[in-house]
């Protein structure tokens, strides 16, 4: 853990989480959860992304009920604004639950009932949506996922504010992400859905985005599915690229796929010119750290390219991925980070500035939390000792 100055520092640093996946709970069908003590040993044998994404997948089996979603999302908002995060933008997977009987409606009033509920507990917190087509599923369910998010009319109402391949209020938004494991045809049914229910005009979405298994799924499988994204009026589209898979990989997202974000993208520091690029192009990356290192990405934090990315000027967030299972919320990524390259007050506030330009909020939003993030670092400048 970080210093106890530069943990208080880092406590009350105001922050932007832009890479958080759909919290799961466990199920019966595997050996790992017969208890909690053999859940928790088995967290900390991920050998892969591939790994942890069977026990990922198998968590939603007790998803059912609206409550089961508006729960879980409470959960994870009560503590990220306690770890002082201003805004939120929440991936989830839809094709993940509508493949298993579960509608698309279920799912988006959960989290609307969380939302409402942390405006009301929470009024520093923005949350937005994101959703997120699946690699590990056909080109096909990702393109009826999106059709189905469009035609729900949730990009023009607010309800989600991108797509992915995942005043001072707390602002929240999600990400609805296709799968790739999944047919590229449900991922078009999920966004003709999701457009048709009217989520991404009435706020409840704010992106589009594209999660799961990465390496056997290139960006060029799901193209038609963000073309059919952008056809539908979505602009904040993002997609995981460059966890597990090959920098072109990232290359091909913003290339072909017209991504604005890249998710992960540890792996574009392997290409110079592709640092260039983003760094010119002030494309952000989503980064989390602890994550990289429970999934084997890297051996230690200290071996993640952050240093390089500073150097480079590459805009990233720093965020929790999947928290329930690698054992660390925002703020323990925010230390984790900390205690491996020990940043200064000034590199701090320029992670944290960076943050809030690359959220999807609205320019009114991020005035806000511009001054927010200047008078935490005014406050803490002169009382610590390394800056």
């Amino acid at each position: 853990m970080c210093t106890d100055q530069f943990h208080g520092f880092l406590q009350a640093l105001p922050k932007c989480e832009h890479h958080k996946n759909g919290v799961t709970l466990p199920s019966d069908t595997d050996a790992a959860f017969a208890s909690p003590s053999a859940l928790r040993a088995r967290y900390r044998e991920f050998k892969s992304l591939d790994d942890f994404l069977q026990y990922y997948y198998t968590g939603f089996s007790v998803l059912l009920t609206t409550d089961d979603f508006a729960d879980l999302a409470y959960a994870y908002l009560a503590i990220a604004h306690a770890q002082s995060v201003r805004h939120a933008e929440v991936f989830f997977d839809p094709q993940a639950h509508t493949s298993r009987g579960v509608s698309y409606a279920t799912v988006i009033e959960g989290l609307s009932t969380a939302r409402r509920r942390a405006a009301v507990d929470f009024p520093q917190l923005s949350v937005a949506f994101v959703p997120c087509l699946l690699r590990h599923l056909p080109v096909p369910s990702a393109h009826s996922m999106l059709d189905e998010i469009v035609t729900a009319g949730h990009f023009d109402d607010g309800t989600l504010i991108g797509f992915g391949m995942s005043s001072s209020l707390l602002s929240v938004a999600f990400v609805p992400c296709l799968l790739r494991h999944l047919p590229v045809p449900s991922a078009h049914s999920m966004l003709d859905e999701i457009v048709t229910a009217g989520h991404f005009d009435d706020g409840t979405l704010i992106g589009f985005g594209m999660s799961s298994s990465e390496a056997p799924y290139p960006p060029t499988l799901f193209s038609s599915v963000y073309d059919a994204a952008r056809a539908a009026g979505i602009q904040n589209l993002t997609a995981h690229a460059g966890e597990e898979g090959p920098p072109s990989f990232v290359s091909s997202a913003l290339a072909d796929l017209g991504v604005l974000r890249i998710d992960h993208g540890r792996r574009a520091a392997e290409d110079d010119a592709l640092l260039a690029q983003l760094a010119r192009d002030k494309t952000m990356l989503t980064l989390c750290p602890v994550s990289n290192v429970v999934l084997r990405g890297a051996a230690r934090l200290a071996d993640l390219p952050i240093r390089k990315f500073l150097d480079a000027g590459v805009r990233f967030s720093i965020n929790s991925d999947d928290p329930a299972y690698f054992g660390g919320y925002i703020l323990e990524n925010y230390c984790a980070v900390h205690d491996a390259f020990d940043l200064s007050v000034d590199e701090w506030a320029g992670v944290a500035m960076g943050a809030v330009e690359g959220s999807w909020c609205d320019e009114a939003r991020k005035a806000v939390l511009r001054a927010e993030v200047e008078q935490v670092v005014g406050e803490w400048r002169g009382t610590l000792t390394v800056v």
